[in-house]
């Protein structure tokens, strides 16, 4: 059974919240894998796909597999699927995601529905995450935001400094925070036609 560096760290996330106190808001610290490129990216992920955040499906506690108690809260999104870049994906997807609206953490923010992405995923199954009871597969981002890229007009923008270029060899330079690209960067380096 396939255990990637996303899961990994969706694991640690389930640990890391299961010794916090209950109350109305969590606030925890994930130590996840760093990508600094595109390449890096695409080698980890399952699939890479840009798409629009159609919906969301609703929410569930991930009590994980022994069903302890103090799991990780996580709302779940339906994504149209625009282009794949790499893998095999249907016309949507279940995105797992962090319910932002219960815990704070900086590994990953909301998505908004309606929004444009491009996202490297981690495909994640029952067996997988035996405390996710509403779907047999559900999609992570890997390492939360950094696998995550809002789109406008047909350019990415990294929501996370970590990933500094597209090809690992030049660094994004200039004032600009963080890394903002061409999606058909992302598809030359994941071998799409793009």
């Amino acid at each position: 059974m396939k255990r990637s560096s996303a899961f990994a760290a969706y694991l640690m996330l389930c640990v890391a919240i299961s010794g916090c106190s209950s109350g109305a808001s969590k606030s925890f610290e994930v130590s996840a894998p760093e990508y600094a490129s595109l390449v890096e990216l695409t080698r980890a992920a399952d699939l890479v796909v840009t798409g629009v955040v159609a919906n969301t499906l609703g929410n569930e506690v991930d009590e994980g597999s022994d069903g302890s108690g103090g799991g990780v809260p996580v709302v779940f999104y339906s994504l149209k699927v625009r282009d794949v870049l790499k893998g095999t994906a249907g016309v949507t997807l279940v995105l797992n995601w962090l319910d932002t609206s219960e815990v704070s953490a900086d590994y990953q923010s909301p998505l908004a529905v309606g929004s444009e992405v491009l996202l490297y995923l981690d495909r994640v199954s029952h067996d997988d995450a035996p405390g996710i009871d509403s779907y047999d597969t559900t999609y992570v981002a890997l390492s939360g935001d950094v696998g995550t890229f809002d789109v406008t007009a047909g350019t990415a923008r990294a929501r996370s400094t970590v990933v500094e270029s597209v090809d690992g060899k030049s660094v994004a330079v200039g004032t600009e925070r963080f890394l903002s690209f061409p999606i058909t960067a992302a598809a030359e380096v994941a071998g799409a036609k793009g």
